[in-house]
């Protein structure tokens, strides 16, 4: 199985406390239209509940996406074992439970995401209070089939650009987003009574790349032009590294995935043993691998998600109120890997303050080190009314040729302790940076 080629992003984001445990990867690309609201729509389309009904149509199209299909390719057909759709996921039990059901979608009494055509499935998802989040990927025989599938899909929704379920207006819009896989387009649902917008809202993303299609369905109390577009952002980060995963059905396969970092890279050196962490599927040593979703650190209202370059190895291992993250990243040349560092860095020295209410704030600095080739710490601690308050993370960033190790550990600590803290993470470090300088590159 490839690893995940990945590229270095930054874009706005919530605003966010000293500890932020990484959710996701960056958002791909822009839609060509606004998700957080409903498209204007003219016919309504009346839900009767004892008979069939027709289904209303609207002129309003997005854009057509340019679809050449591939000719003479010998298509992957069946999901790699290694090729995760759960990225992001919570945890079974407590509030969620885990599913894996068929993702399915209704619009004027027609199902949109007919599942007859594919040839094999992996599918997981997890629901819990006001929160739904389905994952359902699809390979079919080829492109054409794949592309078929995206394609009807948005037309079963664009034929319903509204339905009423007793005195609630369903609205639905589709937005085709550009940058997210080789074609991929939102279909949104948000729901309006007497005229008032309501909380709450479906989308449906619907990616593809080659001859596989990876159909979501994400719910929750949204609330449109307020938290819904947020709530996108999120989850389109969320399915990134599913979808850059996708690249095994593409006709142009993985670009930049190859042999740059070995499986056996120990990456978890110098780290507590798994078994030294509480009992419990949410506490210990995940990875290293390359399914993990990427470091994101987010800071005054932007936010810096460590991807980037041609390979990528992850590992995290995390304890009660200790919460350890590594991400080794290959780049092309020294030059790109060392522009990655710049970036980061400038994007942390940026914000050396980030307020987060009740007297809250975030205070950023950097502490010089001396490793690998090019090194430095990056220190971030809460204060209270101006005064030292719980909560420390340290982020050691280590470039070695062409990779670059970032190295984050975040607990109940404080100010005072930046420097013993920064002194003991770099010696953590050690074995890692070490095995860094035999990459073999």
């Amino acid at each position: 199985m490839p690893r995940i080629p990945i590229v270095a992003a930054v874009g706005g984001a919530v605003l966010a406390t000293v500890v932020t445990v990484a959710t996701v990867a960056a958002l791909t690309g822009p839609t060509r239209t606004d998700a957080d609201e409903p498209r204007d729509v003219s016919p309504t389309h009346t839900q009767d509940t004892t008979a069939p009904t027709t289904p209303a149509t609207s002129d309003a199209s997005p854009p057509a996406t340019s679809f050449q299909p591939a000719s003479g390719h010998d298509w992957l057909t069946a999901v790699p074992a290694a090729l995760s759709v759960s990225a992001g996921l919570p945890d079974d039990g407590g509030d969620f439970t885990r599913v894996s059901e068929a993702v399915t979608g209704s619009f004027c009494d027609a199902e949109a995401f007919e599942e007859d055509a594919a040839v094999d499935v992996r599918r997981d998802g997890a629901t819990g209070p006001e929160y739904g989040d389905r994952r359902d990927l699809r390979v079919f025989a080829d492109d054409r089939a794949a592309h078929a599938f995206v394609a009807r899909a948005a037309d079963a929704a664009r034929a319903c650009p509204e339905e009423l379920h007793s005195v609630t207006r369903w609205l639905h819009s589709v937005a085709v987003v550009d940058g997210v896989g080789e074609e991929s387009v939102r279909i949104l649902r948000t729901y309006e009574t007497d005229g008032m917008v309501n909380a709450g809202a479906t989308w449906w993303d619907v990616v593809r790349v080659g001859n596989a299609v990876l159909l979501t369905a994400t719910s929750g109390e949204y609330i449109p032009g307020d938290t819904l577009g947020q709530g996108v952002r999120e989850h389109q980060q969320l399915i990134s590294p599913i979808v850059d995963s996708m690249c095994v059905f593409s006709a142009a396969g993985c670009p930049g995935s190859g042999e740059d970092i070995p499986a056996d890279f120990p990456l978890a050196a110098g780290w507590p043993a798994d078994s030294e962490a509480e009992p419990g599927r949410r506490y210990g040593l995940k990875g290293p691998n390359d399914q993990l979703p990427p470091l994101e650190f987010v800071y005054c209202r932007a936010d810096f998600t460590a991807l980037g370059g041609t390979d990528a190895l992850r590992a995290d291992w995390t304890n009660v109120e200790d919460y350890r993250g590594r991400a080794l990243l290959t780049f092309a040349d020294e030059t790109d890997a060392s522009g990655f560092v710049e970036n980061f860095v400038t994007s942390w020295t940026s914000c050396p303050r980030s307020p987060s209410g009740a007297g809250y704030a975030a205070v950023h600095d950097t502490v010089g080190t001396d490793l690998g080739d090019e090194s430095t710490a990056l220190a971030s601690w809460t204060e209270y009314a101006g005064a030292p308050a719980i909560g420390l993370q340290v982020v050691h960033v280590v470039r070695v040729g062409d990779a670059v190790l970032i190295d984050r550990s975040a607990n109940e600590g404080s100010r005072s302790g930046v420097e013993e803290q920064v002194s003991g993470q770099g010696a953590e470090l050690a074995p890692v940076v070490d095995a860094m300088s035999r990459l073999g590159r």
